[in-house]
C-alpha cells in the first residue's frame, strides 16, 4: 500500500490494517510517514502560486482641481468709462511660476472655492479696456464657496451656475478668453479667493468628469 492511498482509509482501518502485519514498530514508523503527508499536502494547500503575487493597490491621493485667481487687473474706469470689468487668471510669482495646473489640477477638491461661472454675451473689446488681451466677450461671476468635489460631472458645475445666477450661465472655462486668463464684465463677489473653473481638454485636471 502506497502512503497516498492511507488518504482514502478512516484511521480505525489503517491501525487494524497495520496490526495486522505483526510490526508495531514498522506500524509507529509508517504512521509518522502518514502524517507527515497529510500535513505536507495541507500545507502546499495555502502556498501561493508562483508568478501570482498580488501587487497592493497604488496609494489612494485625493484628486485635484484647476482654480484662478483674480486678476491683478479689477480694473474699472480705465479710460474714463462706467464699465466694470473682473479678470481671473492663473496666476505667477516673482520667478514666474505659475499658480495652476491646467493639466493635473492644483487645488485639493475637498476644498471650498467659490465656482466662478460665465455668461456669453458675445460682447465686443469694449472701448474702456486697458488691455484687450484675453477677453471672453462676456459675464463673470461667482458663487458662494463650495467644495470641488460637489459637482460629480460639469453638468453639476453647469447646473449650479444656471441656478444661482439664471438661465445661459455656465462654469468658466480656462479657454474661454484664450487661455491663462479671463476678462470679462462683472465683478468678483468673493474677494480675493481663488475659483474652480473648467477645462475642455484636460480630464485630469478638474473636480469633476466630462
Amino acid at each position: 500500500m502506497h502512503g497516498f492511498e492511507y488518504l482514502a482509509m478512516r484511521p480505525a482501518h489503517i491501525i487494524m490494517w497495520f496490526r495486522e502485519q505483526g510490526n508495531h514498530r514498522r506500524c509507529r514508523g509508517m504512521l509518522r510517514n502518514l502524517f507527515a503527508i497529510v500535513i505536507w499536502s495541507l500545507a502546499s494547500l495555502s502556498l501561493p502560486v508562483p508568478g501570482g503575487y498580488a501587487e497592493p493597490p497604488p496609494k489612494q491621493t485625493e484628486a485635484l482641481g484647476l482654480t484662478f485667481g483674480p486678476g491683478a487687473e479689477k480694473d474699472t474706469n480705465q479710460k474714463g468709462g462706467d464699465d466694470e470689468f473682473f479678470s481671473a487668471s492663473c496666476g505667477s510669482d516673482t520667478e514666474n511660476q505659475r499658480h495652476c495646473d491646467p493639466y493635473h489640477g492644483d487645488t485639493k477638491c475637498h476644498l471650498e472655492r467659490p465656482l466662478l461661472c460665465f455668461r456669453d454675451i458675445d460682447a465686443p473689446v469694449p472701448e474702456t479696456l486697458g488691455d484687450p488681451l484675453y477677453w471672453t466677450g462676456g459675464i463673470l461671476a461667482s458663487t458662494p464657496p463650495q467644495p470641488g468635489n460637489r459637482f460629480k460631472t460639469l453638468a453639476d458645475a453647469n447646473a449650479f451656475c444656471a441656478s444661482t445666477f439664471g438661465e445661459g450661465w455656465r462654469v468658466a472655462s480656462f479657454h474661454d478668453g484664450g487661455g491663462w486668463t479671463l476678462k470679462g464684465y462683472g465683478i468678483p463677489s468673493y474677494g480675493n479667493s481663488r475659483v474652480w473653473i473648467d477645462i475642455k481638454d484636460q480630464p485630469d485636471a478638474t473636480c469633476w468628469s466630462r
